[in-house]
């Protein structure tokens, strides 16, 4: 292992002759030791990233040494227009990028508190990506207790956030209305939100199953 100065004060290390059978405990101990923003992992392809991502989640598990498990994201290309050659829709791909891209804004606004690992290729980290300005300016936080009018947010979701209002929200990007409740499915978030309101006051915020729609855990904050 060498470091390779690409910056006035941020080296990079250059790692040979690690062999497919512990490439992903190499990678695991690697994020755990130089913990910070995030790691990025550029692979030939990503048809690979599958398999890997499993192998890197059975590494954390066997080693299980932190309190904040290991996270691992995959970073697709973006969409070709006139062919698509990894697999992912246009439309997947598209919210696969923007859940990085907020994922990662979120982690530069406060400390991370987990490890991340993005699997990627050459070609999406050639790919445009919006200015942290312009996430700052798509996205809201919020909070049980805050006062943010049901219709405002109604509003937000359908115009400048660019959800899809359905009957019944099931996927990232989609948002459901049903009385006082506003189903929504952030891209960057593992499970979507149902935000009950009391009037213009939210109520409530809880994570919920898309398949059986059933309400789970409160959450306090979101973004």
């Amino acid at each position: 292992m060498r470091n390779v100065q690409l910056s006035r004060d941020r080296p990079a290390q250059v790692i040979s002759g690690i062999i497919p059978s512990v490439r992903a405990v190499a990678l695991e101990q690697l994020a755990t030791e130089f913990d910070g923003f995030a790691t990025i992992v550029l692979l030939p392809h990503l048809r690979g990233a599958e398999v890997l991502s499993e192998e890197l989640e059975s590494a954390t598990t066997v080693l299980a040494r932190r309190e904040s498990p290991l996270s691992v994201a995959t970073l697709p290309q973006p969409p070709d227009p006139d062919e698509d050659h990894s697999g992912h829709s246009p439309s997947d791909r598209i919210l696969d990028r923007a859940a990085i891209f907020s994922l990662l804004r979120e982690r530069a606004r406060e400390e991370p508190s987990s490890p991340l690992i993005i699997l990627t290729e050459l070609a999406a980290v050639l790919g445009s990506a919006p200015h942290p300005e312009t996430l700052d300016a798509q996205s809201i936080t919020l909070s049980y207790g805050d006062t943010f009018g049901f219709e405002r947010l109604r509003e937000l979701l359908d115009g400048d956030l660019g959800y899809d209002g359905e009957a019944i929200c099931e996927y990232p990007g989609q948002y459901a209305v049903r009385g006082g409740l506003i189903d929504v499915y952030p891209p960057n978030l593992q499970a979507p939100l149902r935000i009950d309101f009391f009037g213009d006051e939210i109520d409530s915020i809880r994570t919920f199953d898309p398949t059986s729609q059933r309400s789970e855990d409160l959450v306090a904050r979101a973004v």
